[in-house]
């Protein structure tokens, strides 16, 4: 089996970002051998970094289902797919911890890359060849710093209008890629009511 891997920009930490996004990693794979006939076969994917942080697949762990490959195919993987082959419960983690990936700032800074290899779903024998082969463009992540609010400060008062149009503009991070997108949230917070803001946005029912 030949195995491809290619992760999309932008880089981010959070690791479910890479589990989850549809087509934020792309997996190709293609039945390459004429004399093989159909396969049943499994994942075990590797996520390495050039500062001791990896996280490797259970070698005992597959899936519950086969990924099924006919004979002369080729198949590109979605996103429950991948879930599975990046089953966390089944990943042994070196130099962080489940909790800190989970909960905590997620994949520290550094140069990452993503290894898949395919095995047989029935004998466990290999499929596919091992790293540096099924592996990933080598990708740097940088934990940026929050965007600088230019218009609409912390703390200032905004006048009602009539028209009710606020702009609210800020300035990108320094280095942060070409596409990165923001998400900008408000809610409201009852007049009178004392309650600090980064609660009021933990807590709010209607944004």
């Amino acid at each position: 089996v030949s195995v491809n891997v290619m992760v999309t920009p932008p880089y981010t930490s959070s690791v479910s970002d890479y589990i989850n996004i549809p087509n934020k990693i792309v997996i190709n794979l293609m039945h390459i051998a004429p004399d093989y006939p159909d396969l049943e076969l499994y994942l075990s994917v590797s996520i390495s970094g050039n500062n001791g942080v990896n996280a490797i697949s259970e070698e005992d762990y597959k899936p519950a289902m086969p990924i099924l490959l006919p004979k002369g195919s080729s198949l590109m993987l979605n996103v429950e797919n991948i879930s599975d082959a990046f089953n966390l419960r089944h990943i042994s983690i070196e130099g962080t911890t489940l909790n800190e990936l989970l909960s905590g700032s997620g994949l520290p800074e550094g140069q990452y890359r993503i290894c898949v290899r395919a095995f047989d779903y029935n004998t466990g024998e290999p499929l596919s060849g091992d790293d540096p082969i099924g592996c990933s463009n080598l990708f740097d992540i940088t934990n940026l710093e929050p965007p600088i609010f230019n218009n609409i400060y912390c703390g200032e008062s905004v006048v009602n209008q009539l028209s009710q149009l606020i702009n609210a503009q800020w300035l990108p991070p320094i280095g942060a890629p070409m596409g990165t997108s923001y998400h900008f949230e408000l809610v409201e917070i009852p007049e009178n009511v004392q309650i600090d803001p980064n609660e009021a946005f933990a807590t709010a029912k209607y944004p």
